[in-house]
């Protein structure tokens, strides 16, 4: 899988969550199952920025509303 493939990946396992029938417990099993797929966002827009052109801005918001913006350079 390559990185224009992976954003796809990363929102299927937060997709895979959702419990349709029972909202409440829709999430991550673990809160280190929660860390893991945050953490791939986080590495995900890093890659992302250094990947686009200069005239792109890359920005990824977790759930602590932590932003991280990045643009090559």
């Amino acid at each position: 899988m390559g990185l224009a493939d992976e954003p796809a990946g990363w929102d299927q396992a937060f997709r895979d969550t959702c419990r349709p029938g029972d909202p409440l417990e829709s999430g991550f099993d673990t809160e280190a199952e929660a860390v893991a797929w945050d953490e791939t966002g986080r590495r995900l827009a890093i890659r992302l920025a250094g990947e686009l052109p200069d005239s792109v801005r890359v920005i990824y918001r977790s759930d602590t509303d932590e932003v991280i913006s990045g643009s090559p350079g």
